[in-house]
């Protein structure tokens, strides 16, 4: 019986022994608000934390940013992760968030089961067609403002198309962990980053300025 105690017990010190320590994430998010202002903090960013070890739990942190834009996620297991911070107040072209999520496609694919690189077509001619209106428009003066109205407007059409075939092809749970409902949404920033026993991961985000 002592001999079995002693058995116990020593299994007991290893595993508090080995249990790593928490890390945890944290940082400010901010936007630039005009030339003039300058930048504002993004007051209500989400941010969450997917583990990117499949099955462990918890599999997902989750954290808001304060008024002043600051927001720190604790008690995080050492681990690699995806993290995801969504602007309350800035949006981007659909476009763009997609890229987002194609340069991330690993992490992606882990945590959501979404391969992005089966539509980086797709998601490559919204970026050329974004970029091709852009230019369009800051070219616009009254000699050309007809025809390039029109070329912006058929330009316009093929996007709705692309949008549309690709958000019928997610998932919903995906599709609203994005809220990828139209031409555009809110900003985001993925990257992996790895936490490690009881360091924390400083980022922070700048959005930029809102689409307009």
């Amino acid at each position: 019986m002592k001999k079995i105690l002693q058995i116990a017990l020593a299994a007991s010190f290893l595993f508090v022994s080995c249990k790593k320590e928490p890390g945890s994430v944290s940082g400010n998010v901010y936007y630039k608000f005009n030339d003039y202002v300058g930048n504002k903090p993004d007051a209500g960013a989400t941010i969450k934390v997917f583990n990117l070890d499949k099955g462990a739990e918890p599999a997902v942190y989750e954290g808001s940013a304060d008024v002043q834009g600051n927001y720190k996620v604790s008690g995080i297991n050492p681990a690699d992760y995806l993290l995801v911070v969504k602007s309350k107040t800035t949006t981007a072209l659909t476009g763009d968030i997609l890229q987002q999520l194609l340069k991330n496609a690993e992490g992606v694919k882990a945590v959501f089961g979404v391969d992005m690189m089966t539509f980086k077509s797709d998601i490559d001619m919204l970026s050329a067609l974004n970029f091709t209106n852009d230019g369009l428009i800051a070219g616009m003066d009254t000699s050309n403002y007809t025809e390039n109205e029109v070329k912006i407007n058929e330009n316009k059409a093929k996007i709705k198309k692309i949008v549309d075939s690709l958000l019928a092809k997610f998932p919903k749970d995906f599709v609203k962990a994005f809220d990828l409902y139209g031409a555009f949404g809110p900003k985001i920033e993925v990257k992996t980053i790895k936490v490690e026993e009881t360091k924390d991961v400083n980022n922070n985000t700048d959005f930029g300025v809102t689409y307009s």
